[in-house]
C-alpha cells in the first residue's frame, strides 16, 4: 500500500547551522562525506529522515556549492530558512531565498538559530531584518521559529510543525515518471545506485524507464524509499534506484530518469526568463545554467522583450536534457552571481526554429507557441495549420484585425510592446526635431514592423493620428529653439526674396551663407512642414511662390483657353528649365492638362492652393 510523503529542503549562509538542527530534529547527522564532517562544513547534499515519512534534504550554504543548493532545492514541498542570531542576515541568506523564489517553491518557515548565542534586544532587531528580507516574498507571512541545537530551545516546537504539514497524496502521483539524479555510487553485488527526489509520477520495480540524455534503456533493479525498501517511489519521494543496464560511471548527477519521451537533448533551448530588477542579461553573456540537478555553461542571446518577462535562446557548451517548463537559475559565469530564474521552453539541436521540437512538447509555457513566429503578426489560417500540427489548444493569442477577409492573431503583450516602441521614437523625433509635425510612416513602419492598416488600427483611440504620410502626436506643437528659428528666419528670408523660380539646393547654401548641417536640417524642417515644396531632381520651390505662380496661371486662362509652353515661359518670366519643371508638378497635382504641345487649366486650378 501507498504512502504519503514529504520533502523538505534546508537554505541559508555557510555555518548558519543548517546541519545542526537536522541533527537536532532527526537525529541523524546529514554530513555523509569525512571531508564535510572534518570541515565543519556542508559541501554536498545531506539527507536525513523525520519520521517515516517526512525527508529532509540539507544543502551547503557556501557561495562556491551554489549549484549542489540549487540541486537539492528541486522538488522540495517545503523550505526552512535558516538565519542565525549571531550573524544575521548574509549573503547566501539572501541569494538562498532569491532562488528558492525562483525555482517557485511555495511554502516554507523560517529558523533563527543558534538563539542561545543572542540577548534579547539583539534578536528584536534581528527579527525587524528578517521581516524587510522577507517582504514581498513567498515567506512574508511564514511561521517563525527560535531554536537552538545545543540547548534543545525550540527544536520540539519546529518538530511538531513539521509533522502537522500537509503530505503528498501518493494516489495523485498519475504523471509520467520523472526523476533528477544527484547522486551515483556502487555498491558491491548491486551494482549502479542513484539517488534523487521523484519529481513527478511513480516508479515501480521492474520498471524499465530512460536515462537522459543519452536514451540509454535502464530496469529497476531494487528500490528504496526514505531508507526502506519498497517495491514502488511516488512523486515526493526521496528514492534510491538500483539500476541494471548501466555502469556508474556512465551516469552522474544532472541526468535525468524518466518514462520514455521522444524529447531529446541539445544544445539549444528557449527559455522563458524571469529576473530580478537590479539585474540585466546582456546579449551573448556567458552564464551558467542551472535546472534539476545539471549545471550547463553556454550563451545567453536575446529574443523579444515581454512585459515582465524575457525569451532568450540559450546555447550551450555541452548537450542539455529538460522538459517543457522545468524551472532554472541562471547565474553569471564569473564572478558567480545569481542572476534570475525562469522556464524551460523547449529544446533543440538546430539552429532553426525547431517546429517538430515543439510539436513533441506539448505543455509549452504562456506565449512559447507566439516566439515561433518571431513576435509577428500570425493570420487566423497560418495558426490554424500550426495548431492543428501541434496539438496546441491554448496559444495566448487574440483575435486583432480582419483585413481584406483575414483574421490577423497578436499577443496582448506584442501589442503593446509596438505601442511603447512608437511612443518611444515619437519621444526621440520630438526631442531631436521639436518644429517637426511628425514622422514619416516610412520611417515609423520598418522599426514597428507592421503593416500600415495594422498601424491605424493600433492608434485608434490613442493620441496619435496620421496626416500626410507623417504619424504625428495630437497635443504636439511644434515650436524653434533659437539657435535655428534665426537659420529658419535667414532661409526663409532669401526664399520671399527670390522670384517665380525652381531652387537649386546646392545654389541656395552659397547664397544664403548658411553651413551644410544648417541647411539640411532647415531645409528638410521646411520641407516638412509644407513650406518647401520639392519639384523634381534637385529642384524645390517656397510654397507662397508656388501659389502665385497659380494666381498667374488663372489669369493667363483667363485671358486664352490654351497656350504653348513658349508663350507661357515669356508671360511667367521664367527659363525654359525652371518652366518645364514646374509645368509638370502643376500637370500631377491638376493644375494645368496637356494636350499635344497645349496648356490648358486643370480642374483644380481654380480652386486649390498648397
Amino acid at each position: 500500500m501507498s504512502k504519503d510523503y514529504l520533502t523538505i529542503g534546508t537554505a541559508g549562509h555557510i555555518d548558519h547551522g543548517k546541519s545542526a538542527l537536522v541533527e537536532a530534529l532527526t537525529g541523524t547527522h546529514p554530513d555523509r562525506l569525512q571531508e564535510e564532517q572534518r570541515r565543519g562544513m556542508t559541501i554536498d547534499l545531506g539527507f536525513a529522515l523525520l519520521g517515516e515519512n517526512i525527508a529532509i534534504i540539507d544543502v551547503p550554504g557556501h557561495e562556491k556549492f551554489i549549484r549542489t543548493m540549487v540541486s537539492g532545492a528541486s522538488g522540495i514541498d517545503y523550505a526552512l530558512l535558516l538565519i542565525a542570531a549571531d550573524d544575521g542576515v548574509m549573503p547566501q541568506t539572501k541569494e538562498h531565498l532569491e532562488i528558492l523564489e525562483l525555482l517557485k517553491v511555495k511554502q516554507g518557515a523560517v529558523v533563527i538559530s543558534k538563539c542561545d548565542l543572542a540577548d534579547e534586544e539583539w534578536m528584536e532587531l534581528l527579527e525587524d531584518d528578517i521581516s524587510q528580507l522577507l517582504q514581498g516574498s513567498f515567506l512574508a507571512k511564514a511561521p517563525l521559529f527560535k531554536c537552538s541545537a545545543v540547548t534543545g530551545e525550540g527544536i520540539e516546537n519546529l518538530r511538531n510543525h513539521l509533522f502537522s504539514l500537509q503530505l503528498n497524496k501518493a494516489e495523485k502521483a498519475i504523471d509520467d515518471f520523472r526523476y533528477f539524479i544527484d547522486r551515483v555510487f556502487t555498491i558491491s553485488g548491486y551494482g549502479t545506485v542513484v539517488t534523487g527526489t521523484v519529481q513527478q509520477g511513480k516508479i515501480q520495480l521492474g520498471d524499465t524507464i530512460e536515462l537522459n540524455p543519452g536514451k540509454i534503456q535502464v530496469q529497476v533493479r531494487g528500490l528504496q524509499v526514505h531508507n526502506q525498501t519498497a517495491s514502488a517511489a511516488f512523486a515526493g519521494t526521496r528514492a534510491a534506484i538500483n539500476l541494471s543496464g548501466i555502469k556508474a560511471e556512465k551516469s552522474s548527477r544532472g541526468m535525468v530518469l524518466s518514462a520514455f519521451t521522444d524529447i531529446e537533448a541539445g544544445a539549444r533551448c528557449l527559455i522563458r526568463i524571469s529576473q530580478p530588477a537590479d539585474q540585466a542579461f546582456g546579449n551573448n553573456m556567458r552564464v551558467r545554467l542551472l535546472t534539476g540537478t545539471s549545471e550547463i555553461i553556454g550563451r545567453i542571446r536575446m529574443s523579444d522583450e515581454s512585459p515582465g518577462q524575457k525569451f532568450a535562446w540559450f546555447v550551450g557548451e555541452s548537450p542539455l536534457f529538460a522538459f517543457p517548463g522545468q524551472r532554472l537559475i541562471l547565474r553569471r559565469y564569473s564572478p558567480m552571481e545569481t542572476l534570475g530564474g525562469g522556464e524551460i521552453c523547449f529544446i533543440t539541436h538546430s539552429q532553426r526554429l525547431p517546429i517538430k521540437t515543439l510539436k513533441l512538447s506539448p505543455k509549452l509555457s504562456p506565449g512559447a507557441l507566439y516566439i515561433i513566429f518571431n513576435k509577428k503578426l500570425i493570420s487566423k489560417t497560418q495558426l490554424q495549420k500550426l495548431q492543428l500540427f501541434l496539438g496546441a489548444e491554448d496559444t495566448g493569442l487574440e483575435e486583432w484585425q480582419d483585413i481584406k477577409g483575414e483574421i490577423w492573431y497578436c499577443s496582448a503583450e506584442w501589442k503593446n510592446e509596438r505601442i511603447k516602441i512608437i511612443q518611444s521614437l515619437m519621444q526621440k523625433h520630438y526631442a531631436k526635431r521639436p518644429w517637426s509635425k511628425g514622422k514619416a510612416l516610412n520611417e515609423i513602419l520598418p522599426q514597428v514592423q507592421i503593416p500600415l492598416e495594422f498601424l491605424q488600427n493600433l492608434i485608434q483611440k490613442s493620441s496619435y493620428i496620421i496626416e500626410n504620410n507623417l504619424l504625428c502626436e495630437i497635443n504636439h506643437q511644434p515650436c524653434w529653439p533659437e539657435k535655428w528659428a534665426q537659420k529658419r528666419d535667414i532661409l526663409r528670408k532669401w526664399l520671399l526674396e527670390q522670384k517665380i523660380s525652381a531652387l537649386d539646393r546646392k545654389a541656395v547654401r552659397q547664397l544664403t551663407g548658411l553651413s551644410p548641417e544648417e541647411l539640411d536640417t532647415v531645409w528638410s524642417a521646411l520641407l516638412e512642414s509644407g513650406d518647401l515644396i520639392y519639384l523634381h531632381g534637385d529642384c524645390y520651390i517656397y510654397r507662397n511662390a508656388l501659389n502665385q505662380m497659380a494666381d498667374k496661371l488663372t489669369a493667363a486662362f483667363q485671358e486664352r483657353q490654351a497656350w504653348r509652353a513658349g508663350e507661357l515661359r515669356e508671360y511667367l518670366q521664367l527659363t525654359r528649365r525652371e518652366l518645364m519643371t514646374l509645368l509638370e508638378y502643376s500637370d500631377n497635382i491638376g493644375w494645368t492638362e496637356r494636350n499635344e504641345d497645349l496648356r490648358t487649366a486643370g480642374p483644380k486650378l481654380m480652386t486649390d492652393r498648397l
